[in-house]
């Protein structure tokens, strides 16, 4: 099942935690509740293979310390400002600036809230210069349920984007490059895809055999490919690697739940996925391959030295690091 953490985060008082409880458990209002201390953790399934993991952080003061252990593998973040005060834009810009240090590619939507208050000043936060900041806003009241059903709609779009997002374009990217080929070759090629994404794409849920069987058919589609190849055509084998990478990053997800826009922001953009791939083989991406899936390649990908240093390869290397942090039975 696929994992996805959402963070609420603003000041004391902003109405999180009620906006959480309507948005995660479709609960009624309840006109006085308690400030959260800590964090309140809540869970939604968007379906039989999707969850939302809801993270409403307390805005106290005296937690500001733990936010950045908070923060860490969100995909969605949601600031939450009371729309009946005013606001202090240099605590805004400095909050977010510091979940942006943490999650730099995850979106943060700002959510204005108590819109059915008489004192709640929407047209201010309409014409706010602060939404620059933010990949999207929305008016909302936990009270009326208004802009509940639009915020979840907006969270679950982005989430379920995530997850076949970075396969998509890499495979894209494959059957683009294939152009190159003799038709008989292109041909080929286009059969071992197939065949890698009915087995990768099958969503399954143990992450024993399953994933083995994933990982074997990685290593069958790199070592194929690159016989069809004949070691020739060396833009059409970056194509490949990037397609068994994306292939690995898909197979991690539906496990962990991680943040693939990580990977989206470092590496996605015409023929950006492959560059850091350089001086790969087939059988040395096999091992990487299957390691990864498993768990089993200890310090990162570059530590194995099968591919040259570059910003994308120390952005999986950091990846790694970060996925080993939250979960200590993982190890990559």
């Amino acid at each position: 099942m696929a994992k996805f953490k959402i963070v609420l985060f603003g000041k004391q008082g902003s109405g999180k935690t009620q906006l959480s409880h309507r948005v995660a458990l479709n609960e009624n209002y309840e006109e006085n509740t308690f400030s959260t201390v800590g964090i309140e953790f809540l869970s939604r399934k968007i379906d039989e293979k999707n969850i939302l993991h809801f993270w409403d952080i307390s805005g106290s003061e005296i937690y500001k310390k733990l936010y950045q252990s908070y923060y860490m593998g969100a995909v969605v973040g949601l600031f939450c400002i009371d729309l009946t005060k005013k606001q202090d834009e240099k605590q805004i810009k400095d909050e977010v600036r510091l979940f942006r240090d943490i999650c730099p590619y995850a979106p943060i939507i700002l959510v204005g809230t108590k819109s059915d208050s008489p004192d709640a000043d929407i047209e201010a936060f309409k014409k706010s210069s602060l939404i620059e900041l933010f990949s999207a806003c929305m008016i909302t009241s936990a009270k009326e349920r208004i802009g509940v059903d639009a915020l979840y709609a907006e969270i679950t779009k982005y989430c379920e984007s995530l997850n076949e997002s970075l396969w998509n374009r890499a495979v894209q990217n494959l059957v683009v490059s294939l152009k190159e080929l003799p038709q008989n070759k292109a041909q080929l090629i286009k059969v071992e895809l197939e065949k890698l994404a009915k087995i990768i794409l099958d969503k399954g849920d143990e992450f024993g055999v399953v994933t083995q069987t994933k990982s074997d058919a990685i290593d069958d589609f790199t070592n194929n490919c690159n016989t069809i190849l004949e070691g020739n055509h060396p833009h059409v084998f970056k194509a490949v690697t990037s397609v068994a990478v994306a292939a690995v990053v898909t197979i991690l997800s539906a496990f962990i739940g991680f943040s693939i826009s990580f990977f989206l922001g470092s590496w996605m953009g015409p023929g950006a996925f492959v560059t850091g791939i350089i001086g790969g083989y087939s059988a040395a991406l096999a091992v990487t391959a299957s390691s990864i899936a498993m768990g089993t390649a200890a310090g990162g990908i570059t530590a194995l030295g099968l591919f040259k240093a570059s910003k994308e390869m120390n952005a999986l290397n950091e990846f790694t690091t970060e996925v080993s942090s939250w979960n200590r039975e993982i190890r990559l």
